[in-house]
């Protein structure tokens, strides 16, 4: 199986996103193990994107370095509000090889 992200994976990340100040007082705090890089690769290339109530959207994204699915949340106008490992997604992720095929 060829991998499709290998490229996009290994390039250096060199955008920067807007936050809001939930993301930056709350968000980073309660999760800081999750790298800014990462957030970048999962908008840049996400796996699964979902509009959200209140013109927000949510990104999902599968980060091989941890093993798990990072979900991103956006606002309408493409600040970054929220991100967070979805378990649930990760479990889903796991069982659905075919899903990696994207």
């Amino acid at each position: 199986m060829v991998n499709v992200h290998a490229e996009f994976e290994q390039r250096p990340f060199d955008m920067r996103f807007k936050t809001t100040e939930y993301y930056e007082n709350e968000a980073k705090l309660k999760h800081p193990g999750i790298r800014d890089e990462w957030v970048e690769r999962v908008l840049a290339n996400p796996i699964k994107t979902k509009n959200q109530p209140k013109g927000r959207k949510a990104y999902w994204g599968y980060i091989r370095e941890a093993g798990k699915v990072l979900r991103v949340i956006t606002l309408g106008d493409g600040t970054v509000h929220n991100r967070f490992w979805d378990r649930n997604f990760t479990e889903r992720w796991k069982q659905n090889p075919q899903w990696h095929r994207r």
